[in-house]
């Protein structure tokens, strides 16, 4: 009965065995699919920043300020500076002759040709 016995355990243990090597190798597989699966969506996840670095970029490069754009922007608002200043300077001549040089309130043709054309 002994030998019956130990045949008996001896099977049992050979089919726990069985039954853990099915279940780790269906473990396996299930965690290979996941892996997979994984992978595959990295791949498209990097795909998809790439492909918004790339929209990003060309939204960059259309939106881009033109640089000759704003060279001649700038040289416009120096030159009406330039203006403004030179006539400020004008004026401000004028104004000199009336409030200081002049006593008269009339100026002569002489007087008025030494003014600063405005």
């Amino acid at each position: 009965m002994s030998g019956i016995m130990t045949t008996e355990l001896s099977n049992i243990m050979i089919i726990l065995l069985l039954v853990a090597v099915v279940v780790l190798l269906i473990l396996y597989i299930l965690l290979i699919q996941k892996y997979k699966k994984l992978r595959v969506e990295e791949r498209r996840h990097q795909e998809l920043f790439k492909r918004m670095d790339n929209e990003q970029m060309d939204h960059v490069h259309r939106n881009r300020l033109n640089p000759h754009l704003l060279k001649n922007s700038l040289n416009g608002i120096l030159s009406h500076a330039y203006q403004t200043y030179y006539t400020m300077d004008k004026l401000a001549m004028v104004l000199d002759y009336v409030l200081y040089e002049s006593e008269e309130e009339l100026v002569s043709q002489k007087q008025r040709s030494s003014l600063p054309v405005i």
